[in-house]
């Protein structure tokens, strides 16, 4: 795979430098054709036709035969290598930023516009494409047929000549007056529709709420203005743009009829043969392609100067770094000291201070926002806490290896991720385990007989054909299935039913009843099970203490009583 550190797309067109140079070669072929062929003909015209000298006309025909087969050859295979190079360029892109956005940190997935991410990995990089297709195809090409189309203009006349003159300078202005239009128009495209993916993904991921609550008309005109916004700029830029092709177009007509009524004064003067006018008007229609081309690439490279500089922005993100540390068995000791921390510029956790042993069973409670899942992730290292220490068997979590610590302390999120794959494939991702030993703990065993074809049941995206509480006991197999030393349960058995979910615990707790265990949840029906309580409230510890002892605390009879209701 590609390894780069730097950030610049020629970095990655770089890697393709071989193929560049023989695409390159091919395109030279390919305009050494296409300057020859007019002169040859010119001269079959003149010297062959004129003076009826049929060997001089089949010797040229050949030759002319000859150069076109190689121009052909050329245009293919530079054709070819540039689809390679540009199609491998846009992988490789992908890739680094898949890869990238796959290593941030918790920190900036929160700040990650997935929108902007969606519109970027597909829209943009194809937009990147096109012009690293054109710029190989054309770089090289537009500048070394211009120049040998005006010397061999030259060549053949200088009167006409004065023609490019005006016409070259005309083409360009024009190019230029419209390419300043238009730019506006492609950032603000580009801008819209990542607006329209952030709102297409949100209406497809909560679909069924959006059902239940009767907004389909709601979210339908959301959707209708932003789409209408699109459509609306989208129209102005190619509006804009088909005004440029008209005009380019009459100015080469004007320029070919003037050329003929020129050509025919002079040829009346004797100064110039029929075959002379064939070749300088190919060579004018070579040199206005080019112009034009040069317009064309202008265009699409303000389109992906635009795409381009998000594809940037994606590349720059920093990716979280893979912490060195040390390696040491973990017993499960769990310990805050005065730790604050906050996502913005408020404290979220505040002076937060409790001890966890070796083998404890804990839980934390509190209402929602209390702060149960952020401190639950900084036990987990996904954030870095602003002050104070936290203790992982005695040791500054700092100096562990992250990954390594990572694996030891295994953390449930409250959303279970679920995968495209079958069931076997989504609880040991291609591991050899017991599977059946422990979905018998999490009672996942009697989703797996129910199921058609057992373990190899194909689950759909998002798990849409499994039920929330199926869901969390596949996750919560494949979490204990690894060997670890403490596990953290972010409300992870809430779609259990009580029933349920209190005969999951009861199974967790005997089977690993030496690993250190926290489980966040919101209710407080089963909390007894647990030797030690933490309740959280606005982001302080209200209380860390037994169930004998909580049951008293005001907060915890609150928080009981809003169960009970």
């Amino acid at each position: 795979m590609l390894k780069l550190k730097e950030k610049k797309i020629i970095s990655f067109l770089w890697q393709y430098k071989f193929f560049i140079f023989i695409c390159i070669f091919c395109v030279l072929l390919e305009i050494i054709s296409d300057l020859l062929l007019p002169i040859i003909l010119s001269n079959t015209i003149n010297i062959g036709i004129l003076n009826s000298n049929v060997n001089y006309i089949l010797k040229n025909i050949i030759l002319m035969i000859v150069i076109l087969f190689i121009g052909i050859i050329g245009s293919v295979i530079s054709t070819f290598l540039a689809s390679k190079i540009s199609n491998n360029v846009g992988y490789n892109i992908r890739y680094k930023i898949i890869k990238k956005i796959l290593n941030i940190d918790y920190k900036q997935i929160d700040n990650l516009n997935i929108g902007k991410v969606i519109t970027v990995v597909t829209n943009d990089i194809s937009s990147v494409e096109n012009i690293i297709f054109l710029v190989l195809k054309l770089l090289i090409k537009i500048p070394l047929i211009l120049i040998g189309s005006i010397i061999l203009c030259l060549s053949i006349s200088k009167k006409l000549s004065y023609i490019l003159l005006i016409i070259i300078p005309l083409i360009v202005i024009i190019s230029i007056i419209f390419i300043k239009k238009t730019y506006p128009y492609f950032t603000l495209t580009n801008e819209t529709l990542d607006d329209i993916n952030d709102l297409l993904r949100e209406n497809i991921t909560n679909i069924k709420l959006v059902k239940s609550e009767n907004l389909e008309d709601i979210e339908t005109k959301k959707f209708d203005k932003k789409n209408t916004k699109y459509k609306n700029i989208d129209t102005k830029a190619l509006l804009t743009l088909s005004y440029m092709m008209p005009i380019v177009i009459f100015i080469i007509n004007i320029t070919t009829i003037l050329i003929l009524i020129l050509s025919k004064i002079e040829i009346q003067k004797g100064n110039f043969l029929i075959g002379n006018v064939t070749a300088f008007i190919e060579y004018i229609s070579l040199l206005l392609q080019a112009i034009m081309s040069t317009s064309m690439i202008f265009l699409l490279t303000i389109q992906s100067s635009v795409s381009i500089k998000r594809i940037k922005k994606l590349l720059c993100i920093k990716e979280e770094e893979k912490q060195r540390g040390i390696k040491p068995i973990l017993k499960g000791n769990i310990e805050f000291k005065n730790v604050y921390f906050k996502y913005n510029k408020k404290y979220n956790l505040e002076n937060i201070n409790f001890k966890i042993n070796s083998g404890e069973k804990v839980v934390i409670i509190g209402e929602s926002g209390s702060g149960k899942t952020t401190l639950i992730n900084l036990i987990h290292k996904n954030y870095k806490i602003n002050k104070g220490q936290i203790l992982i068997d005695n040791i500054n979590i700092n100096k562990y290896d992250i990954n390594y610590l990572k694996n030891r302390i295994v953390m449930i999120n409250q959303k279970p991720a679920i995968f495209k794959d079958t069931i076997l494939n989504n609880i040991i991702f291609n591991k050899s385990e017991n599977i059946y030993k422990y979905s018998k703990i999490t009672l996942f065993n009697k989703v797996i007989e129910k199921k058609e074809n057992n373990l190899n049941f194909l689950i759909e995206q998002n798990g849409k054909n499994l039920s929330g509480g199926e869901k969390q006991r596949l996750v919560l197999t494949r979490s204990i299935i690894n060997d670890f030393d403490t596990l953290i349960l972010d409300d992870s058995t809430s779609s259990l039913d009580l029933k349920t979910e209190n005969l999951v615990i009861d199974n967790l707790l005997k089977e690993f009843k030496d690993k250190t265990i926290i489980w966040v949840t919101n209710r407080v029906t089963f909390i007894n099970k647990f030797d030690k309580i933490i309740l959280l409230k606005d982001g302080k510890i209200e209380a860390f203490t037994t169930f004998d002892k909580i049951i008293n605390n005001k907060e915890f009879i609150e928080l009981s009583k809003m169960e009970v209701l």
